[in-house]
């Protein structure tokens, strides 16, 4: 009983010591500091200790210094993320646990607080914080940073006191708020509504809060206590029932099983139940006010202190309890992980939180003499004591089970140089043989402890020290199997001995020193050894400073050195070694300066593999100064930054800090031990040292929600995204959008746990921008540079306090928007222009290469032009003597007077070809004459307006024929020095150019003059309408066989020269001239001949003075092509006519040159009806009007060749019948094949027979009667087979024709005549006549009249007034005007035109 007695008499003493050390601490400024202490539930009073032997609280303030707004908090809220909300008396707080984010009243941003006074926190269902503040109510959205304000029409009343406004959230988290003058209402999501209660609208509501019932509780400033029932109807909200609850409440909260807890003004405490009925009163007096609750209960605050109550008043101690008393508490909350958090009154705010990890330490609060000291070693002697050797404070000496009852009061025994031998700095310890304690200090020698007889030994008090060599600071101590001791000393090398008894003392033997020697590989490396571990009974591993790992071999004395090679990943990551342990896999374990090695492989020829670990592969610190293996071959190492567990399997290391209760994040070298009985480790630093049982050390698997507490662009204010909170499983994330220029940003994190929040990692990938994860171990903030534009997936990944990693999340999305060069519709644009640019350099390739193929090209024409005109040349001069032989004859055979009509016209025409035939030679003669320069100039002096008049008279018929508005401008003289031979050549090409290429009705202006420049200078202008010649092409257009267009296909579209105009040019400049050509697309083409023709411009030599004649070549008169004759043209009713009498067939002739036609039109024209076109495009128009019987069609034609034109006509049901003969200068098998393929019936070549041509026409036409016979037997051949008429109406026309004829010059033959012969009446005729030739009676009469009046005409043996009258005409003016009408000509004229 005494002893009981005495026990607590001493638990009450010592925490009495405590407690007055703990209050002079505080007092000391150890708050401001953020120490932290702890405390074990022996220090409370508990009546069941039992339960919170094992709990440990720990105690952090946060206040000004650590960023809170103010000292002086107001009220605590930690909302649906886990964020706490501390309001203050100058602004509001947002802690994540790592930092504090301060919201204020400022006058210039409408979106910050209404007021900087915050009185209280609360969330709504959305999430949005609302505050209350001295002045009005806030609406607080975390995305966008804005308080949104309510001040009820009191935005310009400044309150008289601190309850003016006040709030409450019900338990569906809705708003309700009173307001002084304003009453009592709720939040409808955009306003508050009030429910109109004039009872309580002038009161003042100290506090309001819901119950669990759903009632609103509500304290007025007149200390009355009221409940107030809501009822809703749709939307809106009102006041149904209010009572009085109790009067003289000064505060009041509810307990968590729905009682109502009450503090009066009197200080006593009164329950009432959910239906405001009393219940039991509490026996604590003098209660001032309620801080807080708990789970348990509630935290009263009285005269006497703090009291924790459960829901009957009794009061419950907590393990925190203790750190309440010195606090001036304000409010009090129990958050997440078991942390409370209390504010004060000008202290801020602490926080209590568990300690999860149970870490015993021992330090300067439970040893006093340690302040100052270093742990360096620790030792248990067999189970009697227990030894802790410090560097600074000597040794310690304790009960062999003090760590296993740490209730136990604490007592331990120091030596040190003060009282005793050792030294004190104190490196080693270890147990000998014959209860000796070696003890390695950094005193001489080694100092023996004799357990036996309780006494030190000094190294001096022992026999043959003095024999041995001198050493000191002895760092590491071994004694084997054999007796023998190896000592690690500091400067000295290893020391080898045997320490003994020797009666009453100690005796040393057989002492060897082994130190280091330069350039010897068998040979110790370094004289300083921290740690010495057996291999086997023969071999030694020795850690040395710097010289790298040594094994020993006992038997030959020789050491083996391992070191670090640079750049082989398999040796010792670094030289300086300052720990060795063997785990229990007899696997050796090195603590370096630089990571963690392990010995993988030992090989028989002594080589050595390692594998190493550092703070890339989870270290703490690289500084390895202890190493322990657990049971389970685990390691625990001590860092120069706190604790490590390494686990072997699967490999992962697990760091603690001095938050977590290490007696500090430094440890010391050697300081480590295992009790292999108990399986305690100890680990010792500069503050003291820790023990605790490994497997009470555990691992939360439980990962903290992660805040992303804005993505900001550097040195912005405004940021980009804010308020994101992620969580572990999270499968949702928002996006953004940032701005080309908005690439460089900043992400600010804070992994949302308050205990050890600073030991949590974090990892993040930018996917589509980082390639793999980046590791920024616990720093918060993630900075990005110059990120391309793009789409990318901001992906993370953190740890909680223990190191254990979350799966990879995706957080957010961010979009880059390019700089609007680099936009869609950029790139598109620079595609397009690359393309262009691709497609330039490729054309212009093509074109350079086309250039240089056309050159090639060129030079090849113009190579085969030469062998041409040479052919030509040397032909010309050979044909000069047949064309002579012909011209001669035809000149006089074209005289004789004797010759018919057509006769002539084949003279003519074979007098104007053999004409054109030789002024072509002539001029391809000259044109190379000129070429060499062998063309000489013969000017003479005369008059050139004969010459130009003779020249444009041979053009007049031309111009009548096309149409064309042809105009000459002479002057009346035009004397000069002039080469008439060139000059008329000139003149005259130009002007066939001129009507070649003007359409019809188009105009032609010649114009002549004379100039005064330096010399008389002749100007010949020739402009002519047409299509024009293309500005491009004016260059090239003397060259030699020049083509203007050559995409067109006509002919006449074509500016065509041949030589032509290379002839002009080489004639012009033979005189000395210059000609000139301007164009106008599609309007006129202008050509300008510049001639000297002063007497001066030429040599004598070049002079022909003889007067003679100037008259215009002979052979220019017979050139041009003969126009076509329409006088003999035969009219539309004549022709009508000679369908109905006549039985002609039709031939449709297609040819380009006018020649071939008029040949062919006298060739057939007694025989057929002959059908002209000039291309295959105009027979096929033709074609559509009126099927021909045959066709005959030249093979090259503009627009449409014969081929083509004959592929259609055969490809055609309606005409594949008809025969087609091609008639073609194309005389080769290859083109008469082509030509029979596309169908045509006969294939005659240029030039032809014309009876070969007239039989081919008639086989044709019978061998297509024939067919027709075989094919309908039955039809009728007639006459008058174009006509659609049956065989009656054909007797009818030719008994009409007939009457009509025979009676032709009787005045009696009108329509009554006829009417009256063939007995019809005169509507029956006409309606016949009318229908069958689309004649009236009388002007078939007078048509056919007419007809018989030109066939007497033609005859030439009758006058006209002898035809007029022969023709059955009384009056010859009107038979002359009738004529005149249908023939285009009078009687006279036509009749000169056939006569002989």
């Amino acid at each position: 009983m005494n002893i009981r007695l005495f026990f607590v008499s001493f638990i009450f003493i010592g925490l009495i010591a405590c407690n007055n050390s703990e209050q002079s601490a505080l007092s000391g400024n150890e708050h401001a500091e953020n120490q932290r202490k702890e405390i074990s539930g022996s220090d409370i009073l508990d009546s069941d200790s039992s339960k919170n032997e094992d709990l440990k609280y720990s105690l952090e303030q946060l206040d000004n210094t650590k960023g809170l707004s103010n000292s002086s908090v107001n009220c605590i809220f930690q909302d649906s993320q886990k964020l706490l909300w501390i309001g203050t008396w100058d602004g509001l707080n947002r802690y994540d646990g790592n930092s504090f984010k301060i919201f204020r009243s400022e006058q210039d941003d409408k979106n910050s607080l209404s007021n900087q006074v915050i009185l209280k926190v609360g969330e709504d269902k959305e999430g949005q914080i609302w505050v209350l503040t001295m002045h009005g109510i806030n609406r607080y959205n975390k995305k966008t940073n804005a308080f949104e304000h309510f001040y009820f029409s009191r935005k310009n009343k400044p309150p008289l006191s601190e309850s003016e406004f006040n709030m409450a959230l019900d338990a569906s988290k809705q708003v309700y708020c009173a307001v002084k003058d304003w009453g009592i209402g709720y939040f409808d999501g955009n306003d508050f509504q009030s429910m109109e209660s004039k009872t309580f609208s002038s009161n003042t509501v100290r506090k309001m809060e819901f119950s669990t019932a759903g009632q609103l509780l509500v304290l007025f400033d007149n200390n009355e206590l009221h409940s107030i029932s809501i009822t809703t109807e749709g939307n809106k909200k009102s006041i149904s029932k209010t009572a009085l609850i109790a009067g003289s409440v000064k505060t009041f909260d509810f307990l968590p099983n729905g009682d109502i807890c009450t503090v009066f003004t009197t200080g006593e405490v009164q329950l009432y139940d959910s239906n405001f009925k009393g219940k039991n009163r509490f026996p604590q007096k003098n209660i001032t006010t309620i801080i807080g609750h708990l789970s348990e209960g509630l935290v009263l605050s009285g005269k006497m202190g703090y009291s924790i109550v459960d829901f009957d008043g009794n009061e419950i101690l907590k393990p925190w309890s203790k750190y309440l008393k010195n606090q001036k508490i304000t409010t009090l909350i129990q958050g997440s992980e078991n942390v409370i958090w209390t504010g004060t009154d000008g202290d801020g705010v602490f926080k209590m939180y568990p300690l999860k990890k149970s870490f015993n330490l021992i330090s300067k609060a439970q040893m006093p003499e340690l302040d100052g000291g270093i742990v360096r070693t620790f030792l248990e002697v067999r189970g009697t004591s227990f030894w802790v050797g410090t560097k600074g404070k000597g040794l310690f000496r304790f009960s062999s089970d003090f760590y296993l009852n740490p209730e136990k009061p604490l007592s331990y025994q120091n030596f040190n140089e003060g009282n005793s031998l050792i030294n004190n700095a104190v490196f080693a310890l270890a147990e000998g043989n014959e209860n000796l304690v070696f003890i390695g200090t950094d005193g001489d020698g080694i100092t023996v402890y004799d357990a036996q007889h309780s006494k030190l030994i000094s190294w001096r008090e022992i026999e043959g020290s003095e024999k041995g060599a001198y050493f000191k600071s002895v760092y590491a101590i071994h004694q084997d199997k054999s007796g023998f001791i190896w000592l690690g000393t500091n400067g000295y090398g290893m020391i080898r001995c045997k320490i003994s008894r020797s009666g009453s003392k100690l005796k040393v033997t057989d002492f060897q020193k082994y130190i280091a020697k330069n350039n010897s590989e068998t040979s110790l490396s370094s004289n300083i050894i921290f740690s010495i571990v057996p291999r086997n009974e023969n071999q030694l591993w020795i850690g040395t400073r710097l010289g790298g790992l040594n094994l020993f071999d006992k038997k030959t004395r020789m050491f083996r050195t391992y070191k670090n090679v640079p750049d082989d990943s398999e040796s010792l990551s670094n030289n300086d070694i300052l720990c060795l342990v063997t785990d229990a896999n007899n696997k050796l374990w090195i603590g370096t300066s630089f990571g963690l090695n392990v010995l993988e492989e030992l090989n028989n020829d002594g080589k050595a593999v390692f594998k190493n670990y550092t703070v890339k592969d989870g270290l703490p610190n690289n500084t390895i100064h202890g190493i322990v293996s657990d049971k389970k071959s685990n390691l625990w190492i001590s860092t120069n930054f706190g604790l490590s567990n390494f686990s072997i399997d699967p490999e992962k290391f697990i760091n603690y800090t001095k938050n977590e209760g290490l007696q500090n994040n430094e440890f010391a070298d050697g300081a480590f031990y295992n009790d292999p009985k108990s399986d305690y480790i100890f680990m010792g630093g500069i503050k003291g040292f820790n023990y605790f049982l490994p497997q009470k050390i555990k691992e939360s698997n439980v990962v903290p929600d992660l805040l992303i507490d804005k993505i900001s662009g550097q040195n912005q204010a405004t940021p980009y995204y804010q308020g994101l909170v992620i969580s572990p499983n999270s499968k949702t994330y928002p996006s953004i959008v940032l701005k080309h220029n908005q690439n460089f940003f900043d992400i600010q994190l804070a992994s949302l746990t308050y205990i050890n929040n600073e030991k949590c990692e974090y990892a993040y990938q930018l996917k589509g921008f980082d390639k793999d994860w980046n590791n920024i171990d616990n720093r918060k903030i993630i900075s990005f540079t110059n990120v391309p534009r793009g789409n990318y997936s901001l992906w993370l990944k953190w740890t909680n306090s223990d190191g254990v990693w979350s799966e990879p999340v995706q957080a957010i999305d961010i979009r880059i928007k390019p700089v609007f060069w680099q936009s869609n519709v950029a790139l598109l644009v620079y595609a397009i222009l690359l393309i262009s640019f691709l497609l330039f350099v490729r054309s212009y390739y093509l074109k350079r290469q086309s250039l240089k193929q056309n050159i090639l090209i060129r030079q090849n024409e113009e190579e085969l032009h030469e062998n041409r005109l040479t052919f030509f040349t040397n032909i010309a001069h050979e044909f000069l003597t047949p064309l002579t032989l012909i011209v001669g004859p035809i000149q006089k055979l074209s005289e004789t007077t004797n010759l018919n009509e057509k006769n002539q016209k084949f003279i003519h025409m074979i007098q104007r070809n053999s004409s054109r035939l030789l002024f072509l030679t002539q001029q391809l003669l000259e044109f190379r004459k000129a070429e060499y320069d062998y063309l000489e100039n013969t000017v003479k002096k005369f008059d050139l307006v004969n010459l130009v008049e003779q020249i444009a008279e041979l053009f007049d018929d031309w111009a009548l024929d096309k149409k064309i508005d042809f105009k000459v401008e002479v002057p009346s003289v035009l004397l000069g020095w002039f080469d008439k031979d060139k000059l008329e050549k000139i003149v005259f090409n130009l002007m066939s150019n001129a009507f070649k290429y003007t359409p019809s009705n188009g105009t032609i202006n010649l114009k002549f003059e004379i100039e005064d420049r330096n010399v008389k200078t002749l100007n010949i202008t020739i402009t002519n309408s047409g299509k024009g010649i293309p500005k491009e092409k004016l260059d090239s257009l003397f060259d030699r066989f020049f083509l203007s267009d050559t995409k067109q296909t006509s002919d006449t579209e074509m500016f065509r020269t041949g030589i032509g105009l290379a002839y002009i040019k080489k004639l012009v400049t033979v005189l000395r001239g210059e000609i000139l050509v301007s164009s106008i697309p599609d309007a006129q083409t202008t050509f300008t001949i510049l001639i000297p023709c002063d007497e001066s411009a030429f040599t004598e030599k070049e002079m022909d003075m003889e007067n003679s004649p100037v008259l215009i070549s002979h052979h220019l008169k017979n050139i041009l092509e003969e126009t076509i004759e329409k006088t003999d043209g035969i009219p539309d009713k004549i022709s009508a006519l000679d369908k109905v009498e006549n039985n002609q067939k039709k031939v449709l002739i297609v040819e380009d040159e006018k020649e071939i036609h008029l040949f062919l039109n006298d060739l057939l024209a007694d025989k057929y009806k002959i059908i002209t076109a000039y291309n295959g495009i105009e027979a096929l128009e033709l074609i559509e009007k009126e099927l021909p019987d045959i066709i005959i069609s030249d093979v090259m034609m503009p627009l449409m060749d014969g081929v083509e034109l004959c592929k259609k006509v055969k490809t055609d049901l309606r005409t594949c019948h008809i025969p087609f003969i091609m008639l073609t200068a194309k005389d080769s098998v290859i083109h008469r094949i082509e030509g029979l393929e596309s169908g045509a019936n006969s294939y005659i070549p240029k030039p032809f027979y014309p009876d070969h041509l007239l039989v081919r026409i008639q086989k044709l036409l019978e061998e297509k009667a024939l067919i027709l016979q075989h094919f309908t037997q039955d039809a009728v051949v007639g006459t008058l087979s174009d006509i659609p008429i049956n065989n009656e109406e054909k007797a009818f026309i030719k008994q009409v024709i007939d009457l009509i004829r025979k009676n032709i010059d009787s005045e009696k033959l009108q329509s009554s005549f006829i009417e009256q012969i063939l007995g019809i009446s005169t509507s029956q005729l006409y309606r016949k006549t009318k229908e069958i030739f689309g004649l009236s009676p009388g002007d078939l009469i007078r048509t056919i009249r007419l007809k018989h009046s030109a066939e007497l005409l033609r005859r030439n043996q009758l006058t006209v007034s002898e035809v007029c009258y022969a023709s059955g005409f009384n009056n010859r003016s009107y038979f002359y005007r009738e004529f005149k009408k249908v023939y285009n000509t009078t009687p006279k004229n036509y009749q000169l035109q056939y006569k002989t």
